[in-house]
């Protein structure tokens, strides 16, 4: 199997489609033009599953994924499961984000760091969940757009408020790994 993927890639691109379109209830065309459908909530096992197919497909084909017409859909559904999805759902999407930001990361400064603040402002599950985003995103190459993010200053009490509640031990590491690779970036 070829490793650029590119003959592969009207035949990927069809998977992505479908595969986000269950997960977020939104058809996406080529163009990106959406879709209200009236489909039943996906089956909790199943949209796991799938998360994990789009994270593999992002990692595998890295070439494929930087496609305008992949990534303007993928990272929009994939912020929608991020925001509203099950808990369980919402922490598998973190490796599909972070596998999609890491082939182009330019969209961590487009869409994905305003949301970022946005999730956190919020606080409570979601600022948890864009915690454990943060995370994911300060392992990978979009480090030092983290540091830069988290050293403007604005971030840092609302992550380590996270980290307030031993209990939620998922909040705690999310809020060290954070501290830990943007510190070693930096």
């Amino acid at each position: 199997m070829p490793t650029d993927g590119e003959p592969l890639v009207p035949f990927v691109e069809n998977i992505n489609k479908k595969v986000l379109s269950v997960l977020t209830q939104v058809s996406y065309d080529i163009r990106g033009d959406s879709q209200a459908d009236n489909q039943p909530d996906p089956n909790p096992q199943l949209a796991s599953e799938l998360l994990q197919i789009l994270t593999d497909m992002y990692a595998k084909y890295p070439a494929w994924a930087t496609r305008n017409n992949i990534q303007t859909p993928a990272i929009e559904s994939l912020v929608q499961v991020l925001d509203s999805g099950r808990p369980s759902l919402r922490k598998r999407a973190i490796p599909a984000v972070s596998a999609l930001v890491a082939t182009d990361p330019s969209l961590f400064d487009k869409p994905v760091k305003g949301k970022i603040v946005e999730g956190l402002s919020k606080g409570g599950e979601g600022a948890r969940i864009w915690v454990g985003v943060i995370a994911s995103l300060a392992k990978g190459q979009s480090v030092g757009k983290v540091g830069g993010l988290v050293g403007e200053g604005k971030l840092i009490g609302m992550i380590l408020d996270q980290a307030s509640d031993p209990t939620q031990t998922e909040a705690v590491e999310g809020s060290l790994a954070v501290s830990c690779h943007v510190r070693q970036d930096g």
